[in-house]
C-alpha cells in the first residue's frame, strides 16, 4: 500500500514538473514585449547624466543598458513580459541580490526597479 501511494505521488510530481518545464519552454518575449524592453533599454542608455550603481560600482548609462541586455540574453526563454524583465532581471543583482541604484546629477539616488517600471509605463505600445 505504501509503495503504491509513493508511486502515485512520484507520478503526480513528475506530471507537475513536466507541465512546468513545458510552460517555461514556451515562455519568451513576443515581438511586442521585446520591443518594449528594447525601448526601455534605449531610454536607460540615453540617461547620460545618470550613473547606475551595481554591487557598489558606478557605471555609465550605456554600460548599464549593455549589462541588462546581457542578462536578458542569458535568461533565455524564462522572461515573457517587459514587466518580468524589470522585476526579475533589471532591478537587482542576480549574484548578490542587492538592488541596482540610479544616482542623479544632484547626488540623489533611487532603486532602479521602481524607476524602470515608471519608465516602462510611459512607453507602452
Amino acid at each position: 500500500m505504501r509503495r503504491a501511494a509513493r508511486r502515485r505521488a512520484c507520478a503526480g510530481l513528475a506530471a507537475l514538473l513536466a507541465v512546468g518545464v513545458a510552460t517555461s519552454a514556451r515562455a519568451a518575449l513576443d515581438a511586442t514585449q521585446s520591443a518594449r524592453v528594447e525601448r526601455l533599454l534605449d531610454r536607460v542608455a540615453a540617461q547620460t547624466d545618470v550613473r547606475f550603481i551595481r554591487n557598489g560600482e558606478v557605471h555609465s548609462a550605456e554600460a548599464a543598458a549593455e549589462h541588462l541586455r546581457l542578462k536578458l540574453r542569458n535568461a533565455g526563454r524564462r522572461i515573457s513580459t517587459a514587466e518580468q524583465f524589470v522585476e526579475h532581471l533589471a532591478s537587482r543583482s542576480s549574484i548578490t541580490g542587492r538592488p541596482y541604484r540610479l544616482r542623479f546629477p544632484d547626488g540623489s539616488e533611487v532603486d532602479a526597479g521602481p524607476w524602470l517600471m515608471k519608465a516602462l509605463a510611459e512607453i507602452r505600445p
